[in-house]
């Protein structure tokens, strides 16, 4: 079977669950991560230097032990020395973690409302239709909407009616039949004097 030609759809196979798992677990990864890293910043921003578990054991002994409420968790004595106080560490997370759930929450709204279910192919979004039907746009061309009112970008004057000439009426309001009966008495005085002129001799 052909594909078929000069459609502009694109027929795209349906999600499934391998895409929203793996960035489930990549928002809990990060969620996770975030736990050292919040501790690591405090750690700079209040006692001048930035700490990090060494080794993938104590990671994880790190992220279960903040978790748990020991801030100090997965570190030696001596970077467990350049810690902070726990309320300062756990500001520090709150404040990482709630930047990550802000970021979450715009690129759901993002994806919902450009490929999503909320998506409205063909349809300008509210920021497009402002920007091109807006007040302000339609005020920047009045003069060509509405020239009989504006024009450049002051309202005009009403302007006053030109008289016309006795001899020339202004087509309109009878101007033309006036015209209409003018050619056609001409006329028919050239055929009477045609008629006359070639009479029997």
């Amino acid at each position: 079977m052909s594909p078929r030609v000069g459609t502009g759809r694109v027929d795209v196979p349906p999600t499934t669950w391998e895409i929203p798992a793996a960035a489930a677990l990549t928002w809990l990864l990060a969620a996770a991560l975030l736990l050292p890293a919040g501790r690591g910043a405090a750690a700079w921003a209040f006692a001048g230097g930035w700490v990090w578990p060494a080794g993938t054991d104590a990671l994880l002994a790190a992220i279960g032990g903040l978790t748990t409420g020991h801030h100090t968790a997965g570190l030696d004595t001596m970077s467990a020395g350049a810690v902070p106080t726990p309320a300062q560490v756990y500001v520090a997370i709150a404040v990482g973690e709630l930047l990550l759930i802000a970021a979450t929450v715009v690129a759901v709204r993002m994806w919902w409302t450009t490929v999503g279910p909320g998506s409205v192919r063909g349809m300008a979004t509210r920021a497009e239709a402002e920007a091109v039907l807006g007040v302000g746009q339609l005020r920047k061309v009045r003069a060509l909407l509405r020239p009989d009112l504006y024009r450049g970008s002051r309202p005009s004057a009403p302007s006053e009616p030109v008289p016309s000439a006795p001899s020339e009426p202004v087509p309109g309001a009878g101007g033309v039949d006036e015209r209409l009966r003018r050619l056609s008495d001409r006329y028919t005085q050239h055929r009477a004097a045609s008629s006359v002129a070639d009479g029997p001799l």
